[in-house]
């Protein structure tokens, strides 16, 4: 949910969380190295972007006060989150899969670049929580890949967002 005192959930914007090497037959990290990696990773992404983001609210000083958990302004995911989201992701994937795991993590993969697409798009799809305490958001673009990203094993990036 977006909240300014819980921003790097947010996006581990995560956020990436989150996505990790297809391609051409694996590397040669153990699983186990692999998370290791991928989470410093989203570690570092989750510190850049708070920021990032405290940099946004700064040269945008009206939307600040309109922020609303679970609707950021669409600015801020369009300009910070998105391009984030992006880099992160692309950072993972150049990891490279463990041997055996890349379908799994193609998988992964995938699921983060339709979910960032989605989140293109829809900008609130980028928060779990609806609005004002209203629920659960049922258009979350995250959903599965956070699933996907908690039953591999990652700590740091098992929300993408």
């Amino acid at each position: 949910m977006f909240q300014l005192t819980r921003i790097p959930p947010l996006f581990a914007l995560a956020i990436a969380s989150l996505a990790v090497g297809c391609g051409g037959g694996g590397s040669t990290l153990s699983k186990a190295e692999f998370i290791k990696q991928a989470d410093a990773i989203c570690e570092k992404a989750d510190e850049t972007e708070l920021g990032e983001i405290g940099a946004y609210f700064r040269n945008h000083p009206k939307e600040s006060k309109n922020v609303r958990p679970g609707a950021p302004p669409p600015a801020l995911v369009q300009t910070v989150a998105v391009p984030s989201l992006l880099k992160e992701t692309d950072d993972l994937e150049a990891l490279g899969a463990p041997k055996g795991d890349e379908e799994t993590i193609e998988a992964f993969i995938s699921g983060i670049k339709a979910a960032i697409k989605e989140v293109e798009k829809d900008p609130e799809s980028i928060e779990e929580d609806l609005p004002n305490g209203q629920g659960k958001n049922p258009s979350y673009a995250f959903r599965e890949v956070n699933k996907l990203a908690r039953e591999y094993g990652f700590k740091q990036c098992n929300e993408v967002v």
